[in-house]
């Protein structure tokens, strides 16, 4: 695979706005509840530059003409023929930093400091996490953008985006010198991908290991209008875990002193399942996409990939109710995190 980075691609800085605003009230002496608000908007994110999905590969021509399919497809995909430059491999890797992505978040947090023996802590904290196809950063999931030709297509969600999370804490000093801590965490699972098992546009892009692809399925929920699945529409299962700490300084006379501690972890003992998405997150598109070949449809074409008719065998795929999570797809190896 030959490589290529953009010369005239600002890929060493990217370039960050942010917004944040909030509210404090402070009530009963020592409670303080506050709200805060956060937007970032981050451009000049690595596009390409990985191996597997996540190259870009652009050494290609669009469509178009007499005797070959049009230039995009109806979902606005481009439908790819031959090569741009005959002296590079159809597979260069272009690395160049024209991704973006949006970050929102609204914390909700009320303390109590430390008085009458015992402090609290508790927030809760909702966020969205978009980009498209960005290669910064990933959590065990691979994706390029699927069309060489237009990024935005995969506009979305992506595989940092977290929705809900719940944390909580507090200790108390109690009788004896014992002192007693705790914490609480809960968020809703990591997005999980799905991947197809066929190459659409021909690009070449996927990861033959495990027969991941990069390019994106289309559904059909009944009468619906057809559209591109997102790349992240399920969740992993949710993740929650209750921890406490008990412990007890003894003075060994005026200059030392020992601590006697006990650290309990996961008190209710709640199995925290996580599904493989290299193993687990692939459907069999090319049977029911009832996939078929440009060539096919256009004969004596040099168009590259196929085309891909709509499927409704997932239900609710709406990347926007991340709350379906990784059990609708096959999940058969579920494993309890460490």
């Amino acid at each position: 695979m030959e490589s290529y980075t953009d010369a005239q691609a600002p890929i060493s800085w990217i370039r960050r706005s942010s917004l944040t605003s909030g509210i404090e009230q402070t009530f009963a002496g020592s409670w303080t509840l506050t709200g805060t608000f956060a937007w970032v908007n981050s451009q000049h994110l690595r596009t390409g530059g990985y191996g597997s999905e996540e190259a870009w590969y652009r050494n290609f021509t669009p469509c178009g003409g007499p005797g070959q399919p049009p230039a995009t497809d109806a979902f606005g995909r481009t439908i790819i023929c031959g090569l741009l430059d005959p002296t590079l491999a159809s597979d260069t890797n272009t690395t160049a930093s024209y991704a973006h992505g949006n970050y929102e978040s609204f914390v909700v947090n009320i303390t109590k400091r430390f008085a009458n023996r015992y402090q609290l802590f508790a927030n809760y904290i909702w966020s969205n996490n978009k980009d498209n196809g960005a290669s910064e950063r990933d959590t065990d999931t691979y994706f390029g953008q699927q069309d060489p030709f237009n990024i935005n297509l995969d506009y979305g969600r992506n595989s940092l985006d977290i929705r809900s999370q719940i944390k909580g804490g507090g200790v108390v000093d109690l009788p004896w010198g014992f002192l007693l801590s705790s914490t609480i965490i809960y968020h809703t699972g990591v997005p999980f991908p799905l991947y197809v098992d066929v190459d659409v546009n021909g690009d070449g892009v996927a990861n033959s290991g495990y027969s991941h692809n990069n390019d994106r399925p289309t559904v059909q929920i009944g009468s619906g209008k057809p559209y591109l699945l997102g790349r992240y529409p399920f969740n992993q299962p949710s993740y929650a875990q209750w921890d406490a700490r008990l412990a007890k300084d003894i003075k060994l006379g005026e200059k030392y002193r020992v601590q006697l501690s006990g650290d309990f972890y996961n008190l209710t003992n709640h199995a925290n399942l996580y599904s493989n998405p290299d193993t687990n997150g692939t459907i069999s598109y090319s049977t029911a996409g009832n996939c078929v070949p440009w060539t096919t449809l256009y004969p004596g074409s040099t168009a590259l990939g196929q085309s891909c008719f709509p499927f409704a065998s997932i239900r609710q795929t709406n990347e926007e109710a991340p709350e379906e999570h990784a059990s609708m797809v096959e999940h058969n190896s579920f494993r309890t995190l460490g």
